[in-house]
């Protein structure tokens, strides 16, 4: 079946099937069992990371930029496209 039939079929769906057939869909890119850290393991990673970017800020090895600045050069990346 053409990618374009799936996708009308799919938007035919109702709401809740809809969701349902995105959260397969997105689990189908998720690594196996094995590799999924627990929940406690997953905030205790990420509240390392936090950390580490937030020393990487205070010991000035990152830089902050404001929004006006990302917007700025965001769309002078897409103009010289």
């Amino acid at each position: 079946m053409a990618l374009e039939q799936i996708l009308r079929d799919a938007l035919g769906l109702s709401d809740e099937d809809r969701e349902k057939l995105l959260v397969a869909l997105h689990q189908s890119f998720e690594p196996d069992d094995d590799e999924i850290l627990s929940q406690p393991e997953w905030e205790a990673a990420w509240a390392a990371e936090i950390d580490r970017r937030l020393k990487d800020l205070a010991e000035g090895r990152a830089k902050t930029y404001t929004h006006e600045e990302v917007m700025t050069e965001l769309w002078s990346s897409v103009r010289r496209r």
